[in-house]
């Protein structure tokens, strides 16, 4: 008997062991002693913000809108203050939000509650309605994913950059919250991070405030002429980042961005063929007589000014865009050497700004088509088989006023960690040698006098000195009247004396370049000035 109750008492005191052994792991066990804490604490969401996209001075161009989240307590005296924050509310869902006894989120329009078990919080939105460069940096669709532009492009390192502001509750053992313990807000994460833009946020904004007004449909960029970076974009129509879906079916596709589509180029191209004659060691005093009219091989072209210019040198060709004068020009250089002064100029060539998002690379007429005389007249003025996009026509300023060179346009400056200091810059292209310094010098001159000599109304800055050349690019089409559809262009420059920025103005089925897309080029210029005296 005394043996079998020794045995039993080893054997009880073996068992407690074990049990006070399995205790003091289950006690130190990290993973249950989180588990044992996300069970005492509630933990709710306010906002989750990803990284920013810059413009070139380190403005955030995203989450700089603010919108305010109220957290309801479960407290059924509070269900018509909550209505009154958002009339779009349903009262059944809140109440049966409240029986869960538990805090929860609702999208708040106003500021501010007097009901004290709720509690609103301004919180960053992503888009503010009125977007700035909504065409380039793109948007989110409604579960937060990256559709297109920028946020694309550089969809993984704005997801690295993400941050979540969260507001923690305190829960007793039956997992209702405790009344009296204040809330923990905290902010998990650093969305300071992200991409660097050569945009200027300011000129965007006034860029997007001056066409919004003036286009229709059509484009505006800017330029910095001494890098080729891209100032401003904008394209227009514009649209909500924040209601793309009443975008989707509108007929003027302001989903569309303009500036990287292609478009019939017209007499902005002169300067091109300029460039080439010039390079061939034609004088710019080449004189020819402007009847009206040309005849090539037996097809004629007429001038725009049906009487004629009569005599004109280069530079009062430009002036008067005469083309008959740039038809006879073409012929005189042939059609090869005018490709290859388009081709340097980035004609031709698709242009990648970031993944994604690529500028057309438009058409030029090939060698064989040059052989026929009419097809090489027509690519003299800028028409025919010739297509190009906003950049393009851009380059053939940029490379005049960098004495002959040219970078391709850029948009991306790099990244950056914390929002005020630039990593891994963009390394910029090699130029292109266009043409030589005394040619790019002739033209330059040649293009200030073509703005001084015009006389329509707007056309020219009035806080600032300029040069530049209009075109109005006949298409082949024709609208339900039987008149021709033309896209109208207007490339222009500032200041003369040491020129800084080169915009470029398209109006898609305007009047003309210098009635049409002329104004906004003087208007912008007056406006940029005005903006950087300030």
């Amino acid at each position: 008997m005394l043996k079998r109750a020794t045995k039993l008492f080893i054997v009880f005191i073996l068992l407690c062991s074990i049990l006070a052994t399995r205790i003091v792991y289950l006690a130190s066990s990290t993973d249950l002693t989180q588990a044992a804490q996300r069970q005492s604490s509630y933990t709710l969401t306010l906002s989750t913000q990803r990284g920013g996209i810059y413009d070139r001075n380190f403005n955030n161009m995203v989450n700089q809108t603010t919108k305010y989240v109220a957290v309801v307590f479960p407290d059924p005296s509070c269900i018509q203050q909550v209505l009154d924050l958002n009339p779009e509310l349903k009262r059944e869902e809140i109440a049966e939000q409240i029986q869960q006894g538990k805090p929860f989120l609702v999208e708040s329009k106003k500021a501010s509650s007097n009901h004290s078990s709720i509690q609103v919080f301004p919180v960053s939105e992503r888009y503010r309605d009125n977007g700035i460069a909504p065409h380039l940096i793109g948007y989110l669709n409604g579960d937060g994913e990256a559709v297109c532009g920028i946020e694309q492009s550089y969809n993984e390192l704005l997801q690295n950059f993400t941050s979540n502001y969260q507001i923690t509750f305190q829960l007793d053992g039956t997992g209702n919250l405790i009344k009296g313990k204040e809330m923990e807000q905290t902010i998990q994460g650093n969305s300071d991070g992200g991409v660097v833009l050569t945009l200027d946020s300011g000129i965007q904004e006034l860029a997007q405030k001056i066409g919004g007004q003036s286009i229709p449909k059509g484009a505006i960029t800017v330029f910095d002429v001494k890098t080729s970076q891209i100032v401003a974009c904008a394209s227009f129509p514009t649209y909500s980042q924040n209601d793309v879906a009443a975008s989707i079916n509108d007929e003027n596709k302001p989903l569309i961005n303009r500036s990287l589509y292609t478009y019939n180029v017209g007499s902005t191209f002169k300067i091109a063929t300029a460039a080439t004659a010039l390079e061939q060691g034609i004088s710019p005093n080449y004189s020819f007589f402007c009847p009206g009219k040309i005849d090539v091989k037996g097809q004629v072209f007429k001038c725009h000014h049906l009487a004629g210019h009569g005599s004109l040198n280069m530079q009062q060709a430009l002036e008067k865009s005469c083309n008959p004068y740039y038809i006879n020009l073409a012929l005189q250089t042939g059609g090869n050497a005018i490709l290859q002064t388009a081709s340097d100029m980035g004609f031709g060539k698709e242009l990648e700004l970031a993944s994604g998002i690529v500028a057309a690379k438009g058409t030029l007429p090939s060698t064989d088509d040059l052989k026929n005389p009419a097809e090489l007249a027509n690519f003299g003025f800028g028409q025919g088989k010739l297509t190009a996009n906003s950049f393009q026509v851009s380059g053939l300023l940029l490379s005049v006023l960098n004495q002959g060179k040219l970078v391709q346009p850029s948009l991306i400056l790099g990244t950056t960690e914390n929002g005020t200091d630039l990593i891994e810059p963009t390394q910029a292209q090699p130029p292109t040698y266009v043409m030589s310094e005394e040619t790019a010098s002739i033209l330059k001159e040649d293009l200030i006098l073509a703005l001084k000599g015009q006389d329509t109304e707007g056309l020219k800055p009035k806080l600032t000195t300029a040069g530049g050349k209009s075109a109005t690019a006949q298409t082949g089409t024709y609208d339900e009247n039987g008149v021709e559809i033309c896209q109208t262009w207007y490339t222009g420059f500032f200041p003369t004396e040491d020129p800084k920025y080169v915009i470029t103005v398209l109006v898609e089925e305007g009047a003309s370049g210098n009635d049409t897309a002329g104004p906004i080029f003087a208007k912008l210029a007056d406006a940029i000035t005005l903006y950087e005296q300030k």
